[in-house]
């Protein structure tokens, strides 16, 4: 399984760009997002599973200088099959 995870800060929060390609016979049954800690939301695929996926979220947590942040992204694809992470962390600038 393949991630993109690109953020950019912005006035409040940040702006996250998270893309996910799967390979061989994986799926993407469903994600849960997880920022700083605090739960970003679920998506629940399971009734069409899918082969790759974009999500953005906007303005998402706080943003200030020197601020470290963690994004986990975990998907869960077939069931018995462990969960695949992906993850970002970063430091806002000045």
């Amino acid at each position: 399984m393949k991630f993109d995870i690109s953020v950019q800060r912005n006035i409040i929060g940040n702006d996250i760009d998270i893309q996910i390609a799967t390979e061989g016979d994986e799926i993407i049954a469903a994600v849960d997002y997880i920022l700083d800690g605090f739960s970003l939301g679920t998506d629940d695929f399971n009734d069409t599973p899918l082969n790759s996926l974009r999500r953005t979220f906007s303005r998402a947590g706080d943003a200030g200088p020197g601020k470290q942040h963690r994004l986990i992204v975990k998907v869960h694809g077939k069931p018995g099959n462990p969960d695949k992470n992906g993850s970002r962390v970063w430091t806002d600038l000045n």
